[in-house]
């Protein structure tokens, strides 16, 4: 492990968690460190961590990702909950967020995003 890369060590610890059988698995981003056969192996594991009844929280970028996982979405704004729903309409709003620079343009379904305290780091 000492040798370990970073992306090891992430993919380690993956395996580790989830065969610890929790109740709730927090995974941030874990596609990130693997090719492809590493992605296919982790969408099948999460899958029947989910049949068992198991909670996943997922935190990501990939709206491919977010939308084979996920039953739900919510949409942080530098920490500010702007989405809870659907992951088809959560997938909208994340992509108005992107575009706009971290700024949600108001819409007749959704409340402007709250402003974060302080100044937006560079």
């Amino acid at each position: 492990v000492k040798n370990f890369s970073s992306g090891m060590n992430m993919r380690l610890g993956f395996a580790v968690a989830v065969n610890l059988q929790p109740d709730v698995l927090l995974l941030d981003e874990i596609f990130a460190v693997g090719g492809a056969d590493f992605q296919r192996r982790c969408l099948k594991t999460m899958e029947k961590f989910r049949e068992r009844g198991g909670t996943l929280l997922f935190v990501s970028h990939s709206p491919e990702a977010v939308s084979q996982i996920c039953d739900r979405a919510c949409v942080l704004d530098w920490g500010a909950l702007v989405f809870h729903g659907p992951v088809r309409r959560g997938l909208v709003e994340y992509a108005a967020l992107a575009t706009h620079h971290g700024e949600v343009l108001p819409r007749a379904h959704t409340r402007p995003a709250p402003q974060p305290a302080g100044p937006r780091p560079a």
